[in-house]
């Protein structure tokens, strides 16, 4: 699939900006439904090269941010309200920021995708098209308990990713 083509696919979905693709609201609609039409936009900020999980498949992790620098106390109010009587629900949205600030999220990649995403180096701004909500018992690339569990998204294939540029 060419850009032009991923382009026209980009275009049939809903945008969900990086700030929001954590929020309740959207976490809820992408599981209610299985698959939730939508695209988002971040940039690599890291990346794990191709590595092998315990049962055998090749995998990739990329981390994105949106590189933006949040206000922590801000955020905490923030989730504190959306997350009203959900305490694993903000936890899981609280752990997207690090500590000095920022947003990332991890997207993972398997197989032949892997390859492909090793490829993108950091910096690259992508667009990813209907990325799929990991169940926090499928986090293969958390390096501790403590990472399993952050929201991540699996890059389904390589035509789901649209390079757009630097930042």
């Amino acid at each position: 699939m060419d850009q032009d083509q991923i382009m026209v696919n980009a275009l049939s979905r809903q945008f969900v900006d990086f700030e929001r693709l954590d929020s309740a609201a959207v976490v809820k609609e992408i599981k209610a439904s299985g698959k939730f039409a939508f695209f988002t936009v971040g940039v690599v900020v890291d990346k794990v090269g191709v590595l092998t999980s315990k049962s055998g498949k090749s995998f990739s992790i990329l981390k994105l941010s949106d590189l933006v620098k949040y206000d922590q106390v801000k955020v905490r109010k923030f989730l504190e309200d959306e997350y009203k009587g959900d305490p694993a629900g903000f936890k899981q949205a609280f752990k997207s920021f690090t500590r000095n600030g920022y947003k990332s999220l991890s997207f993972m990649a398997f197989g032949d995708t892997a390859m492909s995403v090793q490829k993108i180096t950091c910096g690259t701004v992508i667009g990813v098209l209907n990325p799929r909500l990991m169940q926090d018992s499928q986090a293969v690339g958390a390096k501790s308990q403590k990472d399993s569990n952050a929201l991540s998204f699996v890059i389904e294939s390589d035509n789901a990713i649209l390079k757009i540029g630097y930042a």
